[in-house]
């Protein structure tokens, strides 16, 4: 069971089950907010389940993020998820009276 990949390795050299096995664990980490799969011609991406508002999009937030590899897919996944927890001020559009 699962002998059928083993001597596989992705496009950059990483064995296929090592790479399964960060693709779990990225999955438990993001995977309520994200959908994270195996770009076709190589490396990974990650797509934001939900709509982000205009408000987030301009405070840096994105609906898609890639890496060449799952580790720097999870530095890009961390860092949306510290830009989306950190607290955004509303700036008034106009001057108060």
């Amino acid at each position: 069971m699962g002998s059928e990949h083993v001597g596989l390795v992705d496009p950059l050299g990483e064995p296929y089950e090592r790479s399964q096995r960060r693709k779990a664990e990225l999955m438990k980490l993001y995977g309520r907010t994200w959908t994270i799969a195996e770009g076709i011609g190589g490396g990974w991406y990650a797509v934001w389940r939900a709509d982000i508002s205009a408000y987030g999009l301009e405070h840096g937030l994105s609906n898609i993020r890639c890496g060449a590899t799952l580790a720097e897919l999870a530095r890009h996944l961390d860092t949306e998820t510290r830009l989306e927890n950190q607290p955004w001020r509303r700036v008034p559009l106009r001057a108060a009276p």
